[in-house]
């Protein structure tokens, strides 16, 4: 939700604020390589284990390791075991520690201080 407007469609906020070097895609992460390009992967999808491990998995595959990158996850709670349990073992055996915004959970290679996080909930608060 965006202030007054309810929703917005994907894409919308970079599109409208002229961000360079942006492309979404939206696909089954079965058939998605982007091998070392991908700063940012959402991962809002199917919730059974196979799926959540593919979709983990090729995200981390996909990472820009040669800049900032971020791996998030939609629905990441215990009403949803497989995701819950899959993102904590990832996330043990790639050794980033688990951040939470708002009700996303990630991992990336530049963390979020507490003042950022403070600055960026109060302003989602407005």
């Amino acid at each position: 939700q965006n202030g007054n407007c309810p929703y917005l469609p994907t894409g919308y906020v970079p599109l409208m604020n002229n961000v360079q070097n942006y492309s979404l895609h939206i696909m089954n992460s079965w058939d998605f390589e982007m091998p070392g390009q991908v700063d940012l992967c959402f991962i809002d999808a199917d919730h059974f284990l196979p799926a959540v491990e593919k979709d983990t998995w090729t995200a981390w595959e996909n990472r820009n390791k040669d800049g900032y990158w971020c791996i998030a996850w939609d629905d990441y709670h215990i009403n949803n075991p497989d995701v819950f349990n899959m993102v904590n073992k990832f996330v043990a055996k790639v050794n980033y520690p688990l951040q939470k915004i708002a009700s996303w959970y990630w991992i990336g290679n530049k963390t979020i201080s507490e003042e950022e996080l403070a600055n960026i909930q109060s302003k989602e608060e407005v």
